[in-house]
């Protein structure tokens, strides 16, 4: 996170970045398709589980 203050007054300008690691999260199983019916022989829809990436930014400022 980097902050600079404002030369006049209180206010000043942040930004910060960051990662995410979300784990568990569940997606289609292979050969599963979104909005797609079943493949034949299928009756159930299956999921895997995974990790998965994000990349956070933020920014807050402070308005006088």
């Amino acid at each position: 996170m980097l902050g600079i203050k404002r030369a006049k007054g209180p206010g000043s300008f942040n930004i910060g970045i960051g990662y995410m690691l979300d784990q568990g999260v569940k997606q289609l199983g292979s050969g599963i398709e979104k909005n797609q019916p079943l493949p034949s022989g299928e009756e159930e829809i299956r999921f895997r589980t995974e990790s998965e990436p994000s990349l956070l930014v933020f920014v807050s400022t402070t308005f006088d």
